[in-house]
């Protein structure tokens, strides 16, 4: 994160709409406008751009693409599960504790949330 704030609990369905955007993405406004707070359109949606997250590289030799973040509770189920089938969901949690405790926790709140997101077995565990 390099301005503003991450998605919370708060940014859920209902809340207003909001967007983390990435440099690349920000730099598209004049150099005189930041791009936190400021209102873009998403799909037809208005939504207020309340972060601002360094670029990622997609491909090599490609600059990195604007991006934009929509919180997954501001996401409708149709369109989390299109782009399920197109691109695999990555969950990152941190956790102070021993990360192998919240595995279960995980898993059952994400089959809660939506029975059809399918959760696969951990690749990775790293305590901060």
């Amino acid at each position: 994160m390099i301005d503003g704030r991450d998605f919370t609990a708060a940014d859920a369905t209902g809340a207003p709409p909001v967007v983390i955007v990435n440099e690349s993405f920000a730099r598209r406004f004049p150099t005189d406008q930041a791009a936190l707070g400021r209102t873009v359109s998403v799909e037809g949606q208005p939504r207020q751009v309340v972060g601002i997250v360094r670029d990622v590289r997609s491909f090599v030799g490609f600059p990195p693409p604007a991006t934009v973040f929509i919180p997954s509770a501001q996401t409708p189920a149709s369109l989390t599960r299109l782009f399920g089938s197109w691109f695999a969901t990555h969950v990152v949690v941190r956790t102070s504790g021993d990360p192998a405790a919240v595995q279960g926790s995980l898993a059952r709140v994400i089959r809660e949330t939506d029975a059809f997101v399918p959760v696969a077995a951990c690749v990775q565990w790293k305590k901060s």
